[in-house]
């Protein structure tokens, strides 16, 4: 990966607006790609609890931004991937494999490779 094409990532995942939920495209379970002239976002879809209250709501946050589509899809499988080890799902290289063959399949599905 090049200089260009580097993960910027945000650490914070910022909130976005209903206005921002239009403009993003759902690449897989609970994650979402938007774009702006300069960089793409991948953004989650995350379920909240109000303050002071057992009331939730689901919102968008920000999880990184990318130089470009390849680069996003990296990021994603990386977060995925790190996931699932801290989850205790991956503990053998076998488990790695078998993960990793079954999100090949399922992205191949959504880009109709």
């Amino acid at each position: 990966m090049n200089n260009n094409e580097e993960i910027l990532e945000n650490e914070t995942m910022n909130e976005t607006t209903s206005e921002d939920s239009a403009k993003i495209t759902h690449i897989i379970d609970n994650f979402y790609m938007g774009a702006d002239d300069y960089q793409y976002i991948l953004k989650e879809k995350v379920t909240r609890t109000k303050r002071g209250s057992d009331e939730t709501y689901e919102s968008e946050s920000t999880v990184g931004y990318y130089g470009s589509i390849q680069a996003l899809i990296i990021g994603l499988v990386r977060l995925m991937t790190r996931r699932e080890i801290n989850n205790g799902n991956l503990k053998e290289l076998k488990d790695y494999i078998t993960y990793f063959e079954n999100f090949e399949d399922h992205l191949e599905e959504i880009f109709n490779c």
